[in-house]
């Protein structure tokens, strides 16, 4: 669709302003997940609620869900409320990002008196007290701190009350407090490119152009999803759940997606889902939405600046009580867990009508987290590290070692060390750990680490029993493992490293794409030769000829 000059221009600007606050946030962050992990995201939207720009680096799920989030406070507190100076705050579970570790700073932009736009930021906070292991929560109470959407500066004057509770309810008050003033910097950021856009384009509002964005936006997504053959699809998968308490196996997690393509609509139900679980994997509608969002619009329209234009053909049902829309006051720290799975929920479910372009199921879905904890008398620490995987592959591209769908930054051995008393002492590509397919998955990573001191952890892990699949006649890659002291570790587990006790972390490789006697020889032999590929796993192609030999 043909997009006017102008409105190019605005589009771009108003992009580049939440670019630039991302950078602000980044920079001037104290905790090593926001400077290093990108588990943050800016955003800029209309007053009623819909989203207009997303920074180019933002976490998927925090840019969809602060739209969620302003337009429940609006509920409570209608736009003729707001003044200017005024910043909410919150970490409501069920109406932003899905647990309480995360923050949303909303902060109002006003041109001569009118309310024109809100900023919005989302950071996972260093610390908001709760539980250390977070596998261990039984409800929300006991994760840490709840917010509920409060002004935390009323007309630019700050609530020394509740920055005074933040700090009580902080074991690392001084990165907590750091961070939440990063967020604000980056809000007041869009704040003023956002007024320097409208003063040199003349604007008296952006009701105009936001407008343009999103319904160009949506009408984009609507001529994508009509190219595809109305029909009913849907795609079952199995996913391990947490360690029971009897230390058993876990029971299994299964995730129906039932898709329904209608013109240029589209209807997204899990009706056939686990029940919520007493653990923390337990993941909330809107962060279960979310992902859904992300991955039709990856599998859409890709290559276009993300918005709320795109979820408007989109309706995505969830059955309250389940795994993926647990209810108050279910726990919900780990619910990356599940909340991640409906990305391969998806890409299963439309691999027969989109062959070229949906992913196989990825080892880094969900993201694996280690938590590492102070465990003696010595210096406090407690770090959230961040461990990737193989991703699925594509029809034409082999999958890397990445983040997907949570689009995070692994922990680097650099990171690691510094940060905590643990010498990573090997990380490495697994051999033959990628699914094979015509075009493979990702490679598992090997991550081996020794506490320095007696270290308390807790670890969030999947695709142990139920590797990564592949599609249209691509092979699962290899489920992931971990093991302290050469004894298995079950997912959702947690337990002490005493000085000098080794962990090995070896994370899933991506499932293939497309048969693997289909694989070109030149691909197999110089997997082969890079030491991705042992003489057993080469001999896994059925395609093994002459030419790979």
């Amino acid at each position: 669709m043909a997009i006017d000059a102008e409105t190019g221009v605005l589009w771009d600007r108003l992009v580049s302003a939440v670019n630039e606050a991302s950078r602000v946030l980044q920079r001037s962050a104290f905790s090593t997940l926001v400077r290093e992990c990108n588990d943050f995201a800016c955003t800029l939207m209309t007053p009623w609620g819909e989203t207009v720009a997303v920074a180019d680096i933002a976490l998927p799920s925090f840019a969809a869900t602060q739209s969620v989030t302003l337009r429940a406070c609006l509920e409570r507190r209608p736009v003729e409320s707001w003044r200017d100076g005024d910043i909410l705050i919150t970490n409501d579970a069920w109406i932003a990002t899905g647990h309480v570790l995360d923050l949303t700073i909303l902060k109002p932009v006003f041109v001569e008196d009118r309310l024109v736009a809100f900023t919005g930021s989302v950071a996972h906070s260093p610390d908001l007290g709760g539980v250390q292991r977070w596998s261990a929560s039984s409800d929300v109470f006991e994760e840490g701190l709840q917010v509920p959407p409060l002004l935390l500066y009323e007309a630019g004057r700050p609530d020394q009350t509740l920055f005074a509770v933040l700090r009580a309810n902080s074991r690392r008050p001084g990165e907590t407090i750091g961070d939440l003033m990063a967020q604000i910097a980056a809000n007041e950021t869009t704040e003023r490119r956002v007024r320097q856009i409208m003063h040199e384009h003349g604007l008296a509002t952006l009701d105009g152009v936001a407008g343009e964005i999103l319904s160009r936006s949506e009408a984009s997504m609507r001529a994508a999803i009509a190219a595809i053959p109305n029909g009913d699809y849907e795609h079952e998968m199995h996913a391990d759940g947490v360690t029971a308490d009897d230390g058993g196996e876990p029971e299994p997690i299964t995730i129906t997606t039932r898709l329904v393509v209608r013109g240029d609509e589209i209807d997204v139900t899990f009706a056939d889902v686990s029940p919520q679980q007493g653990s923390s994997i337990n993941s909330t509608h809107a962060f279960t939405a979310s992902y859904v969002a992300y991955a039709l619009r990856l599998l859409l329209v890709p290559h276009m600046p993300q918005n709320g234009g795109f979820t408007r053909p989109l309706q995505v049902r969830t059955e309250p009580g389940s795994v993926l829309a647990a209810t108050f006051p279910a726990p919900t720290l780990n619910r990356t867990v599940t909340g991640h799975l409906v990305c391969d929920g998806v890409f299963g479910a439309l691999s027969g009508v989109l062959p070229d372009r949906v992913w196989a199921m990825s080892g880094s879905t969900p993201i694996w987290v280690l938590i590492l904890v102070a465990a003696d008398g010595g210096d406090p620490f407690h770090r959230i590290l961040l461990m990737n995987g193989g991703l699925g592959a594509n029809e034409g591209t082999d999958g890397e070692v990445g983040s997907f769908p949570a689009n995070l930054s692994g922990a680097s051995v650099e990171l690691v060390e510094a940060a905590t008393p643990v010498l990573v002492e090997r990380k490495e590509l697994i051999p033959d750990s990628a699914g094979p397919g015509r075009y493979r998955g990702g490679h598992g990573v090997l991550i081996e680490l020794r506490a320095l001191r007696d270290t308390d952890y807790s670890i969030a892990f999947n695709r142990v029993r139920f590797p990564p699949q592949g599609l249209l006649g691509g092979q699962p890659g290899r489920g992931g493992r971990v093991s302290v002291s050469e004894q298995a570790v079950l997912p959702g587990a947690s337990g002490r490293l005493r000085a000098g006790t080794r962990m090995r972390i070896e994370t899933p490789g991506g499932g293939g794409i497309g048969p693997p006697s289909e694989r070109s020889g030149d691909r197999v032999r110089s997997d082969f030769e890079a030491g991705l590929l042992s003489d057993a796993g080469r001999r896994r192609y059925e395609g093994a000829r002459d030419d790979i030999a």
